[in-house]
């Protein structure tokens, strides 16, 4: 994140003193059962890091091991106060929050994803069957980060 934070920075005009990323968490080992390895579903929550522009190359070490740390403590939270979480106090009128935010200023600029664990090409099924590649695809949101890394 501190290096895309970098990479934004260096393309953006030097009025953009900020910029927010938000990071996509796993919360399927949180779950009971049934919901395992195997389950097909949308099981995550989010943080936010903040960064500040510096002409200091080395800030991006500090910045890197900052977010490091925001990593191991929303690691350590298990879960615990995560924006999805939030959702439960707009679920009368989801559709009017949604719509309510359309046109407005995002507050991430980036959004970073990941496809989470994968097995192995090598690794064949009982079945004779493997996986040979994989394509990870995330949608647009009118509601989060601009960019989806």
């Amino acid at each position: 994140m501190a290096l895309l934070a970098a990479a934004f920075f260096k393309a953006l005009p030097d009025y953009y003193d900020t910029v927010q990323g938000d990071c996509a968490v796993s919360l399927r080992h949180l779950l009971p059962d049934p919901i395992n390895d195997r389950s097909l579903g949308c099981y995550v929550g989010s943080f936010s890091e903040h960064y500040s522009r510096s002409a200091d190359p080395a800030s991006l070490w500090s910045d890197a091991r900052r977010t490091k740390a925001t990593i191991d403590e929303v690691a350590r939270r298990r879960g615990a106060d995560m924006p999805v979480g939030y959702l439960r106090h707009v679920a009368d009128d989801m559709p009017g929050w949604l719509s309510g935010k359309l046109g407005k200023k995002r507050a991430a600029a980036w959004e970073l994803s990941n496809v989470g664990v994968v097995g192995s090409a090598e690794n064949e099924t009982e079945d004779g069957f493997k996986m040979e590649r994989m394509l990870f695809s995330q949608s647009a949101s009118a509601t989060s980060g601009a960019v989806k890394e």
